[in-house]
């Protein structure tokens, strides 16, 4: 998903306005929309993580096969801090699933909160 889908999912659920008398289902509806928009933004930070990391190993790589002389220290600091960040989007990644289950299952509780009063409403 490119940058302006994000930004337009975002600027959707951001501007949702309560509205007084809503349903319970809305409500579901809402959480769900909420959810598919956290997974969005948090895998695109995580992703960012890869791809800087990716960008360090491939500077490495020119500054090696280039024919100017780099100390060897300044190369090793290059692939070491690419692995840092790899790690780090790695680490998002985990992080985003253990969110993405949590909303999931928070999800579910107000589902089935609500689910007995709507059917024990009475006219």
């Amino acid at each position: 998903m490119n940058r302006n889908s994000l930004a337009l999912m975002i600027l959707l659920i951001i501007g949702k306005t309560p509205v007084y008398g809503a349903s319970c289902s809305e409500l579901v509806d809402e959480l769900k929309a909420m959810k598919q928009a956290q997974q969005v933004i948090l895998k695109s930070l995580a992703d960012n993580h890869g791809q800087f990391a990716s960008s360090l190993d491939e500077l490495a790589t020119e500054v090696e096969m280039s024919n100017g002389k780099v100390p060897g220290p300044a190369l090793k600091s290059l692939r070491t801090t690419a692995k840092a960040y790899r790690n780090r989007g790695e680490s998002a990644q985990k992080q985003a699933q253990k969110l993405d289950q949590a909303t999931a299952s928070l999800i579910e509780e107000v589902q089935n909160c609500l689910a007995p009063q709507s059917s024990t409403v009475s006219f």
